[in-house]
């Protein structure tokens, strides 16, 4: 394989990564706005108790969007949101 094939595939591959990046940055954009604190679900509890509904994938997501930055990485907009 030469050189340029390897660039041409590395590039597509970043490409693509990317891209999906993109659409998981959007999903937990979306989860940001569900309700932090939800009481138990079932109804065999007679006590209700609060529950802290977080997804941790924002959090990785995050630390991403930070490392990309510092690379001087372009990133999209909703990772800036999130990031903020």
């Amino acid at each position: 394989m030469t050189a340029s094939k390897i660039s041409i595939t590395l590039y597509a591959y970043e490409l693509a990564w990317r891209q999906k990046w993109s659409c998981e940055v959007d999903k937990a954009k979306a989860g940001l706005l569900a309700t932090l604190l939800v009481t138990n679900p079932t109804p065999e509890d007679s006590k209700k108790s609060l529950y802290v509904n977080f997804d941790a994938d924002i959090l990785t997501l995050i630390r991403e969007a930070k490392c990309l930055s510092r690379l001087g990485a372009d990133i999209p907009n909703q990772a800036k949101i999130v990031l903020l």
